[in-house]
């Protein structure tokens, strides 16, 4: 009998099941099979077809134990790739575990091997099991055996097994998501929801029943069904670009009407966008000016505008020489921002830093919590800067400090001194507290409150308290509220730092962007105005630029310095001319400054409407660890180790541009021929 009447036989003759059982070990367990996790496929020769004749009977002839010829003789075709014995037997060997078709755990030529031929004739139900199954076989029913074929199966050759081919005659097509005969390459709605594809946020999940305002296949609310399928809601239901949280009309598109703040409200409304809905913008720019009394109704109020410098006077490269200086060398400057007559005429930023990235206060935090109190005192929350400051701080109540005022500690001048030189941010031990208010709250008076200036952080300090008992709010969140919100700091851009009990440090710190920065002291400059609305109270604003004495002793104002010739005998330079001299040619000039550690600084000069925001990279100080900010994550850049800027790192600490150096660039200037 030939070898194909012999197969014939087997498959139809029920007398050999003995056979079979007597062939098939029992083993003690069964295994189990992923039948899609295999890259295996029954095309044996390799010739792009899987045929009986061809593949099955090289399976069968394995199982059976032929090799060498009498394993190929007479099979392979002259399409075949895998045509040598020792090829094709060296493939079913390594996947063997492949041709347990009844998942029996064993291979054997009468049950694996007939199975995968009466398939491959054509044989489907009970005639394709039919006394082919080993007595522990786990794949036992035909369904069972034919998803384990086609999973090793390619007819198409495309790549996609027949289990999870849609068309398994179709090469170019595999996947039909919404089973409507059309595959998902040619389809242009997979899903079938009625959003093409090139739209679809999901293009192969349906959005069923669910609200989608505007048609994108993304649902306005999504529902724990919804969820499970992989989805999410939508944050632009209406699809117009302006996200719902900050969308007046989340429903409705704007279509083409202007709308100049992108709120989603347009600036008027015809008779079609009332009947939708809408009603015009009453804050077209979104300044929150409403534009009845705004001068200026499409102009963002809290918008930070760059122009030519030379519209405004000053050539071009007279504001790159000046960030050329600033940047010169490795001076370690981090940001510079320069504005004139409130506009910004130049910016610069150094290499890996972009004008969205945070910067850090150190100490320029004092010059804004100063103004906090000074707000403070205007709502009439603190009756005056010469009123003791133990009406709020009630620990001093019956000590030596019961009389220091507020005046007192806004112009450094508590009785308090450095508490000792092992700290290098202020020559104190503060910031190495962990409760930096009851740190400063302890202190003891060692001179006569208001007859000296001493640079205490302690006393810096003293403002968070007073804030926050006067106001009933956070010192913190009172400045934010009262005086950054106002003039348009984003509160995801802002990081006020605490110490570790929780306490907001108001002698040192605030993380916001240099143009943030630039816009507090922009304010500052304006004498508290900001685009026409009082912020800050007027008469404050000069005290705090004000020297306390009106004499040459005096160069401090409330946390301003005062950048006259006292200071320059108190800081770093030796003459009391120099500053006159390094600016000759430059007069009548007023400069004060917001100082901070290690070069950040807000310089003013009024007679010049001249604003000039410098913010440099730091040494961490060692207890970086225990302060925090509270962005998240912190703003606390490594500006440390890579540059050499820190004694503990690697070559020599880089040059640091001061005060006398930065004004002698800002004299070159201002000395620039004007184009006017």
């Amino acid at each position: 009998m030939s070898l194909k009447g012999f197969i014939a036989y087997l498959s139809s003759t029920y007398g050999v099941r003995a056979i079979l059982w007597g062939l098939i070990s029992t083993g003690s367990a069964l295994p189990t099979y992923d039948v899609n996790a295999t890259e295996f496929r029954f095309d044996i020769d390799q010739d792009g077809q899987t045929e009986a004749l061809v593949d099955g009977l090289l399976v069968l002839r394995f199982l059976f134990g032929f090799s060498g010829d009498t394993l190929t003789k007479n099979v392979t075709t002259t399409d075949s790739r895998r045509i040598s014995a020792d090829e094709i037997k060296t493939y079913l060997d390594e996947n063997a575990s492949e041709l347990d078709v009844d998942g029996d755990g064993q291979t054997n030529a009468l049950t694996d091997g007939l199975l995968l031929l009466r398939y491959l004739f054509g044989f489907r139900q009970e005639l394709l099991i039919a006394d082919a199954l080993a007595i522990t076989a786990f794949r036992v029913t035909p369904s069972d055996v034919e998803t384990f074929l086609l999973a090793r199966l390619d007819t198409d050759l495309d790549g996609f097994s027949d289990l999870e081919d849609a068309f398994v005659t179709d090469e170019t097509e595999w996947f039909d998501t919404d089973a409507n005969g059309i595959g998902n390459n040619e389809d242009v709605d997979d899903d079938g929801d009625g959003v093409f594809d090139i739209d679809d946020g999901y293009p192969l999940i349906a959005i069923g029943d669910l609200a989608d305002t505007d048609s994108d296949g993304i649902p306005n609310l999504c529902d724990t069904s919804c969820l499970d399928a992989g989805m999410n809601n939508d944050i632009d239901d209406d699809g117009d670009g302006v996200t719902d949280d900050t969308d007046v009309f989340p429903l409705i598109a704007v279509g083409d009407e202007t709308d100049t703040d992108s709120d989603g409200a347009p600036d008027t409304c015809d008779g079609d966008c009332l009947l939708r809905g809408m009603t015009a913008d009453g804050d077209d720019d979104g300044d929150f000016v409403v534009d009845s009394e705004d001068l200026l109704p499409l102009v963002d109020k809290f918008g930070m505008v760059r122009v030519d410098p030379q519209l405004l006077g000053y050539p071009s490269d007279a504001v790159g020489a000046l960030l050329d200086a600033i940047f010169a060398g490795d001076l370690a400057t981090q940001a510079v921002m320069v504005l004139k007559n409130g506009h910004v005429i130049g910016e610069r930023y150094a290499v890996g830093r972009r004008s969205e990235d945070l910067v850090t206060s150190w100490s320029v935090a004092k010059s804004l919590f100063a103004m906090a109190v000074g707000v403070a005192v205007e709502e009439g929350l603190i009756d005056s800067v010469d009123t003791p400051a133990s009406q709020w701080l009630t620990e001093w109540q019956g000590t030596d400090k019961e009389n220091i005022t507020i005046r007192q500690i806004l112009g450094m001048r508590s009785g308090f001194l450095p508490a000792g030189a092992n700290n290098s941010v202020g020559g104190e031990d503060i910031f190495f507290s962990e409760d930096q208010t009851g740190f400063a709250l302890g202190r003891l008076v060692e001179y006569e409150p208001g007859t000296a200036f001493k640079y205490v952080n302690s006393t810096a300090q003293l403002m968070e308290p007073l804030l926050k008992r006067s106001t009933g709010r956070e010192a913190n969140e009172y400045l934010f509220e009262k005086i950054l919100r106002r003039i348009g700091v984003d509160p995801a851009k802002i990081g006020l730092w605490t110490d570790p009990a929780g306490n907001p440090m108001s002698y040192c710190c605030i993380d916001m962007r240099i143009e943030d920065f630039s816009r507090f002291g922009l304010l500052v400059l304006s004498g508290g105005l900001w685009r026409g609305d009082r912020i800050l109270p007027e008469a404050f604003v000069a005290n705090a630029l004000t020297p306390w004495l009106e004499d040459s002793s005096s160069y401090y104002g409330f946390k301003w310095w005062i950048l006259n010739d006292a200071y320059f005998n108190y800081g770093s330079m030796s003459t009391t001319n120099e500053l006159l001299e390094m600016l000759s040619g430059v007069a009548p000039l007023t400069a004060v400054a917001a100082l901070g550690y290690q070069g950040q600084s807000i310089y003013l000069f009024p007679e010049h409407d001249l604003l000039i925001s410098r913010f440099s990279l730091y040494d961490h100080p060692p207890t970086q660890g225990y302060v925090l900010s509270t962005l998240e994550p912190p703003n606390f850049p490594d500006t440390c180790t890579g540059r050499n800027l820190c004694s503990w790192s690697e070559g020599e600490p880089i040059a640091r541009m001061g005060v006398g150096d930065f004004l002698a660039a800002i004299g070159e200037f201002l000395r620039s021929p004007s184009v006017n």
